[in-house]
């Protein structure tokens, strides 16, 4: 891959039409652009809903609308590939790969348009080809977003930086306690809900410890979150109070976030607010998913689930109610616990702890090297039960432990990628 000749004040466009928590952890890249060049213009395309967030952004000079419908449609391709022309970008950087927005950029003739390289159909209208390592259960989102940055050679950050730290959004309740946490009970697409007396439990935590329960989401979330509330006069009900200015400034002041995989608990870590992530869907990883740059908790149940995992249609309560509350209230005063001015640990040892939580471990090794110690559920040859491919998605089996990698692995991970969302992957060593 060629790499790219420095300019000094380039202008960029940055593609992220999507959900309010892809946006926010693409700032890490947004940021490292930044960094290179503080002279670019820096302009990102977003969608109605994330384009407040992304207009106070220090590091962003512009926002467009998106005028694809996040890729579904073709329609004004043409007055785009105008604006495109008229606005002479350097660089563009596909970070949502998709049909529209890669013609368009092509048709304007942007002299260095970068996306990945596995769209077989998209990939030569691309200047720069960067393979994302998506059937990698190690990458982080944030990840898979800074990869799009080798072709420019632009050293890469370590630890998350979201870029708000100078920023300070508006506090629809000025009269708020001192302490309060912010609970998020909505979910975004692949994930589950959690049951509301989870919740319950996790505020009376809260109110044994003076901190005062607010509780966040739209308008379609009003249901669950009175049932949350009922009773308790002391919870803040804000569902659809605020919009998303409003809810960052709510968050920005909140002792601690407390949600499920979505935008606001992203939003959370990216303003450096603790946060404690409920995890239980085997296909939402902490590994791709996890509250990135921010003192946090990752809760995922213990007991197995026997079937494969896609929780957009799963009415199956085999992972939402195998929440222990104790262990849940536990954990949420280790968060508690933790010193304002405490140093974060190392990404290395925060990715490890999410590879113990997310992935169990197949040891096909002929010596027997038992790793309990390091904290991942483990298997051996004997362990195994029934039909093989059937167990390994029941286990959420994550590593296949041997004794070297052999020329058939890849192929194998590939053909399991078509069938799972986290293929396992054959490995001598763990991370």
């Amino acid at each position: 891959m060629n790499v790219i000749q420095p300019n000094k004040s380039p202008k960029i466009l940055l593609i992220r039409p999507d959900a309010l928590g892809d946006v926010i952890l693409m700032l890490p890249t947004v940021m490292a652009i930044r960094k290179h060049w503080p002279k670019a213009m820096i302009v990102v395309l977003g969608n109605a809903y994330t384009t407040p967030l992304l207009e106070a952004h220090p590091a962003i000079d512009e926002v467009w609308l998106d005028p694809f419908e996040k890729g579904t449609s073709f329609h004004g391709l043409f007055p785009f590939v105008a604006k495109l022309r008229s606005y002479r970008f350097d660089q563009v950087i596909h970070v949502f790969n998709e049909a529209p927005y890669v013609f368009a950029t092509w048709l304007a003739r942007i002299p260095v348009r970068v996306g990945d390289k596995r769209k077989l159909v998209l990939s030569p209208f691309h200047t720069h080809r960067v393979r994302q390592d998506f059937d990698d259960p190690l990458m982080h989102e944030v990840d898979l977003d800074l990869q799009l940055l080798k072709p420019f050679n632009i050293p890469l950050p370590t630890v998350g930086c979201f870029g708000w730290e100078d920023v300070a959004f508006p506090n629809p309740l000025p009269s708020l306690p001192l302490h309060y946490a912010v609970i998020h009970p909505g979910v975004g697409r692949g994930n589950r809900s959690i049951p509301s007396g989870i919740y319950k439990g996790l505020i009376s935590c809260l109110s044994h410890q003076g901190i005062t329960t607010v509780l966040t989401g739209g308008r379609d979330e009003k249901g669950k979150n009175e049932a949350i509330a009922a009773g308790d006069e002391s919870i803040i009900d804000m569902t659809g109070r605020t919009n998303l200015l409003q809810l960052a400034g709510l968050i920005q002041n909140a002792a601690i976030m407390i949600s499920v995989d979505t935008g606001p608990m992203h939003l959370a870590a990216s303003l450096g607010v603790r946060t404690l992530n409920l995890s239980p869907s085997k296909y939402v990883k902490p590994t791709r998913w996890g509250p990135y740059g921010v003192h946090h908790k990752v809760i995922r149940p213990e007991s197995i689930c026997s079937y494969r995992c896609f929780p957009n249609g799963c009415k199956r309560g085999d992972c939402t109610e195998a929440f222990d509350p104790h262990f849940i209230c536990h954990a949420l005063d280790d968060l508690l616990r933790i010193p304002e001015d405490k140093m974060l640990p190392e990404m290395s040892e925060v990715k490890k702890r999410w590879v113990q939580q997310s992935m169990s471990v197949l040891d096909l090794r002929r010596g027997e090297r038992p790793i309990e110690a390091e904290g991942y559920r483990y298997f051996q040859r004997s362990n195994m039960s029934g039909f093989f491919w059937r167990w390994v998605i029941v286990q959420d089996i994550g590593f296949f432990l041997v004794d070297r990698r052999r020329f058939w692995h890849p192929l194998v991970e590939k053909l399991l990628a078509l069938w799972l969302y986290y293929p396992p992957r054959f490995v001598v060593k763990l991370p």
